[in-house]
């Protein structure tokens, strides 16, 4: 399906070569030529997804959609533009593409992929569903339906509850930390938030960059509430604005909100796993180390003060990273 909008989209590309005078000064030549060699991309991506992953690839999810609103606008501004009967040839090959893509993202998002036998093997009923989830279902924390829907049935206990996944258990999390700690350990004056920043640092900017998105559009809606507003006075006067216009912005304004709140949750979300897998991490490497004293290092460190270490003072770091305490 994919193979198919290469030449389609190549011979769109051709067509508005023959229709444009000043072509290659054109941005309406150029277009189609880009959008080639993003399909070629996505068609790659395509090929190495299904013969390696279990999960749909979130560029591929978010490009299809892009793509299927891009060349919508592309028809709808034809349509407007009265076009049609000059660019019919245009008109045709942009429809059919856009029925392509429609097909395409269906089939990327609803059909699941064929698992191997070694995978069927590997599957378990505790899995933490998570794991094998699409970008969409993470976003919207969609995998979390079958256990609400669960709980929403019955009383849950332990035993209802999923697996962590390996990269929020403890032994990995302590792996992560003793490698980074390692390398800081051969500095003259090594540091301990060095280290956390290099073992768990990584979801942290993620989640960072959520809030900074989540504030850009903080900013971005009384904005679009400054044109909703003056779409509606334009009607006061002798030229109204069109109702596409109002349309579209309360549609901007719908889906600003959208993201704005999927954003604020996935940075709270990498926030408090952040905060988790360090102290996860640090307890057990008190505890390895509280296992390794010598006779003099245990006179010096009562019980009290390792559990201690290992409860509050991680609960502590804990709370720094996650926000929730001040320095």
């Amino acid at each position: 399906m994919v193979g198919l909008l290469l030449p389609l989209t190549a011979l769109f590309a051709a067509l508005q070569f023959g229709y444009l005078h000043n072509a290659l000064t054109d941005i309406r030549l150029w277009t189609p030529i880009i959008g080639c060699l993003a399909l070629a991309v996505a068609f790659i991506i395509h090929h190495y997804e299904h013969e390696r992953s279990k999960v749909s690839s979130g560029v591929l999810l978010f490009y299809w959609p892009f793509y299927i609103i891009v060349n919508g606008l592309k028809l709808h501004s034809l349509v407007i533009r009265e076009d049609v009967g000059e660019n019919n040839a245009s008109f045709i090959l942009l429809a059919i593409c856009e029925g392509v893509a429609v097909v395409v993202f269906l089939l990327e998002y609803m059909i699941p992929k064929a698992r191997s036998e070694y995978q069927t093997v590997e599957d378990d009923e505790q899995k933490c569903p998570m794991e094998d989830s699409d970008i969409f279902s993470i976003l919207t924390f969609g995998w979390m339906t079958p256990m609400m829907r669960s709980g929403y049935k019955k009383f849950l206990t332990e035993v209802d509850l999923w697996n962590l996944r390996r990269k929020d258990t403890t032994q990995y999390t302590e792996e992560q930390f003793t490698n980074a700690w390692q390398k800081e350990l051969k500095k003259p004056n090594p540091n301990l938030w060095i280290a956390l920043a290099r073992a768990f640092g990584g979801p942290y900017v993620e989640g960072a960059l959520y809030k900074i998105v989540q504030d850009l559009l903080n900013y971005t809606q009384p904005q679009l509430l400054r044109y909703l507003i003056a779409f509606v006075s334009s009607y006061k006067t002798d030229k109204p604005q069109p109702v596409s216009t109002g349309l579209a912005i309360a549609g901007v304004m719908f889906i600003a909100s959208v993201i704005q709140t999927l954003a604020l949750h996935q940075y709270f979300q990498h926030a408090f796993e952040t905060g988790m897998r360090i102290r996860s991490a640090l307890t057990a490497a008190v505890y390895k180390k509280s296992m390794r004293l010598s006779n003099e290092g245990r006179a010096s460190k009562s019980t009290g003060d390792i559990v201690n270490l290992q409860a509050v003072d991680t609960q502590r770091l804990q709370g720094r990273r996650k926000g929730t305490e001040s320095p």
